[in-house]
């Protein structure tokens, strides 16, 4: 009997003790309408923060632009251009004169082994060794005689 009447009365009191907590719960929930406008409004907020950065953004490019195009005048093209050619003009007349052939034209010629290596200096040279000389206009077969002789040196 007396956890019959326990029971009965204890049922109303767990119904009441979770009607309380859904009642706080509900109470720190906001209204369906409200949340939506809130959201509303910090969209709003950033869309036009978005705008005014871009604007800002538009302008300074436009700007830039502007200043880029007035240095890019025709007449400011045509001098550099002129200045880019004459540099490169000087810099080919450089590589045209280091050419193997203007030095074989100012009077040098290539000494070649039989094989048609190089010969860059006059140890390499055996006695009686073929040699091909090359000249700016041909090239001459010719024969070594005698061991290479040192070269001198001049006084400084």
């Amino acid at each position: 009997d007396d956890r019959t009447e326990r029971l009965a009365l204890a049922l109303p009191g767990l119904i009441e003790a979770r009607r309380a907590a859904l009642g706080r719960a509900a109470g720190g929930l906001l209204d369906p309408a409200a949340a939506v406008a809130a959201g509303r409004a910090r969209l709003q907020l950033a869309e036009a923060r978005l705008r005014a950065g871009l604007s800002h953004l538009v302008a300074a490019r436009r700007g830039a632009s502007r200043e880029a195009g007035a240095r890019l005048s025709p007449a400011l093209l045509a001098a550099a251009l002129r200045e880019a050619r004459a540099r490169l003009e000087g810099l080919g007349a450089r590589l045209a004169a280091l050419s193997p052939e203007a030095v074989l034209a100012r009077g040098y010629a290539l000494v070649l082994d039989p094989s048609g290596r190089v010969l860059t200096r006059a140890r390499d040279v055996k006695p009686a060794a073929a040699l091909r000389l090359r000249f700016a206009d041909g090239t001459v077969r010719a024969k070594a005689e005698g061991a290479a002789e040192p070269q001198g040196s001049l006084p400084f």
